[in-house]
């Protein structure tokens, strides 16, 4: 089985450098943030109703249950509405490194509400993520500040977000069972329909909009999937670590469509700044390993 976790760990990172792709693609059509938002999350959202057949009950129970569902909620919608105005102005190939900064305010979280301590190898990851940061920045074309808001405002967001679905986890079975997580995720995103319906006469989408945020919200379930697959089968330290391979395929990803004359979407690179970001890139996934591994070490 921890061959098939691996493997589902490499195929999370490959669909989310595919779904930041696809959300670049969406919105360079003239197409606003908040109608990917709401017609993503209406896809999504029947797409995960089947899923609630695997109903139970928390055992935890509901009350229990219901602050870290609701905070997951709110945190995911809040973290992809941020994402979708940061990819329109930044390529999808220059922010999916920098989401790796996501475990400094997992830190800060951890610290503010007393969950854990942080120890030595943590503090280096961290360091090393800032250092990274700075790398990624300096590896192309900067990121304009507008854009690394963005990053910073997504990142807070999905820290909050995954602090909140440990703890739902947590509730709904200590044992963290397959068909368990995936009811918990299943929830979320049946939830989310509640936001994109009352968002829904303000996005003003048509059918063409609807249907052009069928591939992303295929994508981005299918990697929600395989990354609670990953975390049940190799365990969430080597699922997350794998996870962040999200930036270097992202940056592959965006070479191959540059290469292919899509400039809108991607800007073109020579193979030397190639090998500049992907090194970045690269540097970003070890400070995650680092932090994660240094976790499991306490």
């Amino acid at each position: 089985m921890l061959v098939i976790g691996i493997g589902c760990g490499l195929l999370t990172a490959l669909c989310q450098a595919v779904t930041y792709l696809l959300s670049r693609r969406y919105i360079a059509a003239q197409r606003r943030p908040l109608q990917l938002w709401v017609a993503s999350q209406l896809w999504m959202s029947l797409m995960a109703l089947p899923l609630l057949l695997l109903w139970r009950e928390p055992t935890a129970g509901w009350m229990r249950t219901a602050l870290p569902l609701g905070g997951a909620l709110v945190a995911y919608l809040t973290a992809q509405a941020f994402f979708y105005k940061t990819v329109r102005l930044v390529p999808a190939s220059r922010v999916a490194p920098l989401m790796g900064i996501k475990i400094l305010f997992l830190a800060g979280l951890v610290l503010a509400l007393n969950l854990e301590t942080i120890n030595a190898w943590q503090w280096a990851g961290i360091a090393m993520a800032v250092l990274a940061a700075v790398a990624v920045q300096r590896a192309a074309q900067p990121v304009p500040l507008a854009g690394l808001l963005g990053v910073v405002a997504t990142t807070m967001a999905f820290a909050v977000s995954d602090v909140s679905i440990t703890d739902l986890l947590r509730c709904m079975d200590p044992d963290k069972s397959f068909s368990s997580t995936m009811f918990a995720m299943a929830i979320i995103y049946v939830l989310g329909l509640g936001p994109a319906l009352v968002m829904l006469p303000k996005a003003g989408l048509t059918k063409a909009d609807v249907m052009a945020a069928l591939p992303y919200a295929i994508m981005w379930l299918a990697s929600m999937v395989v990354l609670f697959a990953a975390i049940n089968w190799a365990g969430v330290v080597l699922a997350i670590i794998l996870q962040g391979l999200r930036g270097p395929f992202s940056i592959l990803l965006g070479y191959g469509v540059a290469k292919r004359g899509h400039a809108h979407l991607e800007n073109p690179i020579d193979r030397a700044g190639l090998v500049r970001q992907l090194m970045a890139a690269a540097l970003m996934v070890g400070a995650t390993a680092l932090y994660v591994w240094g976790r499991s070490a306490t």
